[in-house]
């Protein structure tokens, strides 16, 4: 449906249903794959669309998924799943088909020796799947596209919504922390379902997260670097060596401003200082 393969590459793959993907490079232990781009074939979608002779036309409650599992050394499995097509929700403006490339992350399955295909969905008969069991494939075992934040250097709540771009306004976001955090983040940094990302008062540190927020099947990855410093490292007297300065509530400032700054400096460090 988008017209070319990922990134505007000639070749991408025409998948059909209860294919099989073999790991070649460990065939006997298995390996992580990091993921795909996916998006739907234009037969498919004109199912979905139009219906036709067997296919119905989606209507509320309509969906179409691929499903890929993976089976590890020990034999056991786990699955990804991936909405084509969802017209679940109830708010209209929610419902979706895919028609660009969009990231499916596979490295929840684990190190697999194989990954199977299959498709499912809502127009089903006595025959299988009435929708065409087609998706399209590209960049497999590449890397996602990650956007980069400005460091934040206080602790406060950040409204993730100002670093996006959203194509509906009317469509509902929702936002996740895209990577598993280490324990001690999970203790420190929380996200709401509304995209209010916060650090816990007093904790002091340098980390990032990366964090995802999807609509209508879009999805958009962030990796936001913290920079929190605690305690007056001394009195700022020269302006030489900052790379960004900030005030205590992480706010950029484009000049010195009396009182305490946070400054970023050209090596790296971030330090709390008074200016006069």
């Amino acid at each position: 449906v988008v017209g070319h393969g990922y990134d505007e590459s000639e070749n991408y793959v025409v998948v059909f249903d209860k294919g099989t993907i073999t790991v070649l490079n460990k065939p006997e232990e298995g390996d992580v794959i990091n993921g795909f781009y996916i998006t739907n074939n234009a037969w498919a979608l004109d199912c979905i669309k139009n219906g036709n002779g067997v296919a119905h036309k989606f209507e509320e409650g309509d969906y179409l998924i691929a499903t890929f599992t993976g089976t590890r050394a020990d034999g056991s499995t786990s699955t990804v799943d991936c909405y084509l097509a969802d017209y679940r929700a109830s708010k209209e403006a929610d419902r979706y088909y895919l028609d660009t490339w969009q990231w499916v992350d596979l490295r929840p399955l684990g190190k697999v020796k194989t990954i199977s295909v299959s498709l499912s969905g809502s127009d089903t008969g006595s025959f299988g799947l009435n929708t065409s069991a087609y998706f399209c494939m590209d960049d497999f075992n590449g890397e996602r596209v990650i956007a980069e934040a400005p460091v934040q250097v206080a602790g406060d709540e950040i409204d993730l919504s100002e670093f996006f771009t959203f194509d509906d306004a009317s469509a509902t976001v929702s936002y996740a922390f895209a990577d598993a955090l280490s324990e001690e983040l999970a203790q420190n940094v929380t996200l709401s379902a509304d995209g209010r990302l916060t650090v816990k008062k007093g904790y002091y540190n340098s980390f990032n997260v990366v964090v995802s927020a999807t609509q209508k099947g879009k999805i958009q990855f962030l990796n936001i670097p913290f920079d929190i410093v605690d305690g007056i490292n001394g009195v700022e007297d020269s302006s030489s060596n900052v790379a960004g300065r900030y005030n205590i509530s992480g706010q950029k400032l484009n000049a010195r401003q009396k009182g305490v700054n946070i400054i970023r400096t050209t090596n790296g460090k971030t330090v709390k200082v008074g200016v006069r």
